[in-house]
């Protein structure tokens, strides 16, 4: 299952809504990567947790190490991707 989930497509369309639930996140994703609206950076991790004001993440750095909790606001969150080779790459990773 590879994907992009952007914020137009779940604030539209009630099936990506049903995407963003710690369940599907944690157990069908299990990593996940977040672009924020100022497309500095990317951010790896799992979720810990999730409601409609935040987001959790164990955050996981570029070496495969979990590195801490990371906090993003929902609405500066633009794409949230999973299933991709950097995502699974970094997944191969940290299982080591």
């Amino acid at each position: 299952m590879k994907g992009v989930v952007s914020q137009s497509k779940i604030a539209k369309n009630t099936k990506y809504q049903n995407l963003i639930s710690k369940h599907t996140l944690t157990k069908n994703l299990g990593i996940f990567q977040i672009e924020t609206k100022s497309e500095d950076a990317c951010y790896l991790g799992r979720l810990k947790s999730i409601d409609r004001q935040k987001v959790i993440i164990d955050d996981l750095d570029t070496k495969g190490n979990w590195d801490g909790e990371m906090t993003f606001v929902t609405s500066e969150i633009r794409i949230i991707e999973f299933d991709t080779d950097y995502v699974n790459s970094l997944k191969l990773v940290s299982e080591i």
